[in-house]
């Protein structure tokens, strides 16, 4: 018997997600929040790569996104 073609699989886990999505609002609430911190995260080096520093966001600023990206989710 010959094994499933990798593209395939990717097919069918990819239909599995979207139907996760659109079955699960929990889903939404986590793809939210990854979206939210890779936000922080993004802020953070792209502050680093600005200044030409390796001084991103302070302790203080990253909390206080932290928390308002938790009060929003």
């Amino acid at each position: 018997m010959r094994e499933p073609q990798p593209a395939l699989l990717l097919l069918i886990l990819e239909g599995l997600a979207l139907l996760a999505l659109v079955l699960y609002p929990f889903v939404w609430l986590v793809l939210l929040s990854t979206v939210l911190y890779g936000a922080i995260g993004f802020a953070d080096d792209y502050r680093k790569v600005a200044r030409r520093r390796n001084l991103g966001l302070t302790a203080r600023e990253k909390l206080v996104m932290q928390v308002a990206s938790a009060s929003i989710v």
